[in-house]
């Protein structure tokens, strides 16, 4: 007993038979079309012969040497490869033509749009170093801006959106939803602003006691982090006159962190109405039901 090779005359298909299957029907197995198998090749054994028919009655002659569905991927695959070549000139032909013309293509609009872009940023906007100047935790090297407030917490930019005093607390927030995006709040512990009307305030790092400073960011995830100093930090505040119900000042903070996170500059607060106390439950008695 030996083995042959034959291919379906629909699909192409390679099939390997054992000689004393000739004359049988067998399953082509990619397009399932019922084959009878053929007579092996005489001499040869391992010669490929493609006259197999249909078990329909249909019969390909022993002369045939490629089907009619090979044929026909074959001149698909051709006309692909034709396609594939002319794709890759036309791209190395543009990207040619790109780099010849590059400086009157990227020295145009384009350019011009990029340097507005550039020149509107504000400088607190844009992100600063990690070593930058103006972190520093010795009072006596700061000169507090004329500037609006700015600075950064955890490693971004901050640019408060709100400023309020309430109570005791001055709270600076960037983000327009609660908890913000970055926060800065420093608890003085005091009945109102206008105890704060007027003066200023020097906190260095061994003051002891220190009004509490509460960070807020929020991390990777979307959830708030809260880092609390009470000592360590080192702050400058120079309140003005009270106007009205604003209280306005220049402030330096800077936080011990890894980060480098500070604030600098001026501020503008609106002061607001301390929260109203919400009246405890009454306590049930003993005995009561």
């Amino acid at each position: 007993m030996s083995e042959f090779k034959f291919a379906c005359p629909m699909c192409g298909q390679h099939i390997k038979c054992d000689s004393d299957k000739s004359g049988g029907q067998v399953d082509c197995p990619t397009c399932f079309q019922k084959l009878i198998v053929p007579e092996p090749p005489h001499g040869d054994p391992s010669k490929f012969i493609l006259n197999a028919a249909l078990a329909n009655g249909r019969r390909y002659k022993p002369s045939d040497t490629t089907s009619h569905a090979s044929v026909t991927a074959r001149s698909s695959l051709h006309g692909l490869s034709v396609a594939a070549v002319a794709l890759v000139v036309l791209v190395c032909a543009a990207g040619g033509a790109l780099f010849v013309f590059r400086d009157k293509v990227f020295n145009g609009p384009v350019q011009a749009v990029l340097a507005s872009s550039s020149a509107n940023l504000s400088p607190s906007s844009t992100a600063t170093t990690v070593d930058d100047t103006n972190w520093t935790l010795d009072l006596a090297d700061v000169t507090i801006p004329d500037t609006p407030l700015a600075g950064r917490i955890n490693g971004r930019v901050f640019d408060p959106h709100r400023i309020t005093f309430q109570s005791d607390t001055l709270n600076f927030r960037q983000g327009a939803k609660r908890p913000p995006d970055l926060g800065l709040m420093i608890v003085f512990y005091v009945k109102g602003g206008r105890e704060l009307s007027g003066k200023s305030i020097n906190i260095t790092t061994n003051n002891d006691p220190a009004p509490k400073v509460l960070l807020r960011w929020k991390d990777d995830y979307g959830q708030t982090v809260s880092q609390y100093y009470q000592r360590g930090y080192a702050l400058r505040l120079d309140f003005n006159p009270l106007s009205g119900n604003r209280l306005t000042g220049k402030i330096y903070f800077c936080a011990p962190d890894e980060a480098k996170s500070y604030v600098a500059g001026t501020f503008d607060a609106d002061i607001r109405p301390p929260s109203p106390v919400k009246p405890k439950p009454p306590r049930k008695q003993r005995g009561a039901r």
